[in-house]
């Protein structure tokens, strides 16, 4: 979906990596000017979310909070907030890297936490793309930030999030609105959907095999 997320229609859940609640918290708490309200818009996005696909369920591949202190409070108080009106939401969240330490906050939510692979209807649910998984098994996971080079109008490039799937591990983009991205180069059997203008757009590289039925407003990898 073009909010960065995915909606797993046999489940009736969403599934989101990389939120990274608390990093402009903690770029401010160091000092470093960085725009507030990030978690408000996250929130907004994930409550329309829920509305719009009637999702009963939420997966979360890792990396939920940034980093957390005592002393952190301003978007604390958010989360808890908000999951009070979503206490009816199953919400589950496999451990990514940047949790580590954060039991007593995951408690205050009435989040499931859990250790990758998670394994559910033939998925395995993970943080780390390079995950170990049972054979026969697709992993989807997070920690990578992906984006695409891409080349529009004019030849204009752009570096864009997007959604990216080999043949046994998609990685989804991050979904937090203060979050870095890291360039891919996909194979020509692998599939890249770019997120643009509240769009999701499955993009072609210079490999024939991966080329669109029309070339002529799909954007191609540079």
């Amino acid at each position: 979906m073009a909010d960065k997320t995915m909606f797993w229609e046999a489940q009736q859940a969403l599934v989101l990596a990389d939120t990274h609640f608390g990093k402009a918290a903690t770029f401010r708490n160091r000092g470093i000017p960085v725009p507030t309200g990030t978690t408000d818009v996250m929130l907004n996005r994930i409550s329309a979310n829920l509305a719009q696909t009637g999702a009963t369920k939420i997966y979360f591949l890792g990396d939920f909070v940034h980093s957390y202190a005592r002393h952190q409070t301003d978007f604390i108080s958010e989360l808890i907030q908000w999951r009070k009106t979503y206490w009816h939401i199953e919400m589950t969240l496999i451990m990514g890297n940047h949790d580590r330490g954060q039991t007593a906050l995951f408690e205050q939510l009435n989040l499931s936490v859990v250790q990758e692979p998670l394994l559910i209807g033939g998925l395995a649910l993970c943080h780390f793309p390079e995950t170990r998984v049972p054979a026969g098994t697709y992993c989807l996971a997070g920690h990578l930030h992906p984006a695409v080079k891409v080349v529009g109008a004019g030849d204009l490039l752009a570096k864009i999030p997007c959604f990216y799937f080999g043949p046994r591990v998609g990685v989804l983009p991050a979904f937090g609105e203060f979050t870095g991205t890291m360039k891919i180069k996909p194979s020509a059997t692998d599939r890249v959907f770019a997120i643009a203008d509240d769009q999701v757009i499955e993009v072609r590289t210079k490999s024939p095999a991966m080329r669109t039925k029309s070339t002529a407003t799909n954007p191609r990898l540079n």
